[in-house]
This record gives C-alpha cells, structure tokens and sequence, in this order.
C-alpha cells in the first residue's frame, strides 16, 4: 500500500542540504519528511507508540510555514493517508501540544475512506499488514516474491539478524531459515506478530 508513497524524484526534488554531514548529504524536505514521520509508526510498527517519533512531528511541525501545512494536507489527501497524517498530527498535538493550524486538520478531515485508514485500528498485527501487501500487488509474481523474501530474506540479512559471519553463516544458514519460519509461525499462532 505504502510502496509508491513518495518516489526517489519527489524526494530529490525538494531536499534539504544538510552540511553537518558534508558537502553532498541531503535530507527530506519538511513536507516529505512531515508525511514520513506520520506513516513511519503507523506503516512500520502496528501504531506503538514512541515518544521519539511524535517528538520527530512535532519538531518538523515548529518548521512549517502556512505555505508548507497546506502542502502537507494537500499531499496527504492525494497520496491517500490523510486519515493517518491527521491521527499523528492528533497524538503530537496531546502529546507535546503541538501547534497545528486548524485549517490543516480540517482538510485532512474532509476525505472519504481510505484504504490506508485500515493502518489505524486497534489489534492490528504483523499477518495482517503481510495480507494486505500481498493482496494488494497487481500480479501474483510481485506476491510470490515478497512471500519469499519474508520467509526467506538475505543471506546477509539473515547473517545480520543471527549475529553470525562470514563462513559460518553459509553453512548455518539451512538451520537459521528453520528457525525463523518456525519462531516466526508460533509468534502468529500466539498472536504476538
């Protein structure tokens, strides 16, 4: 669902030098980045709730001009996420009392449904946001390759994951496969993926 969010050339186009980094680093332009920080929790991790990310909105949130929060709405409303950027906006807004115009909830408010809302309801774990990626890729050669790269991932992936290196993660890595799908079928069984 989240996988054309925001391409390489929007990004590109409206990056942020940043020199601390060095002469060629760039970031994400406040509004990119505002739109990130909202679906990062949301997208990623089942809605948790970490102070460092609604302090990451409400920190980009202090930088937006007028200009900018009707950018950051607008795209919203057309990227299809308007319901999720408004839900953290929200949270930051309890949190930190974050200063947000009312004209931006307001026309973030003012969409229909959105697939990307199903994203925000309670009890949502890691099988239903794999089901959801899965039935929403247009050919069932993109669906067999993400089921095959989540069971199977990387050797180095896996490398990383294990703590092991270099030789010894070839020849563990049979073992390593098994113990990940077997964990990883008992943590859904139990409901705790």
């Amino acid at each position: 669902m989240f996988s054309d969010l925001i391409t390489y050339d929007e990004l590109a186009s409206d990056a942020m030098p940043v020199p601390a980094l060095g002469p060629s680093a760039r970031a994400p332009g406040l509004v990119h980045a505002m739109l990130l920080a909202c679906v990062h929790p949301v997208m990623h991790h089942q809605n948790d709730r970490r102070l460092l990310w609604t302090c990451d909105i409400d920190r980009i949130a202090a930088r937006l001009t007028a200009d900018a929060w009707r950018a950051v709405a607008r795209l919203a409303v057309e990227k299809r996420i308007a319901a999720i950027v408004a839900h953290e906006l929200s949270h930051a807004r309890r949190v930190w009392r974050t200063a947000i115009p009312d004209g931006a909830l307001a026309a973030l408010a003012t969409t229909s449904s959105e697939p990307s809302a199903a994203y925000l309801e309670p009890g949502r774990g890691w099988r239903h946001e794999l089901l959801d990626n899965v039935a929403r890729l247009p050919t069932w050669r993109g669906r067999l390759q993400l089921l095959r790269e989540v069971a199977f991932p990387s050797r180095s992936y896996m490398a990383r994951a294990y703590g092991v290196d270099g030789a010894r993660s070839a020849v563990l890595l049979p073992a390593l496969y098994v113990h990940r799908l077997t964990a990883g079928a008992f943590k859904v069984l139990l409901g705790r993926k």
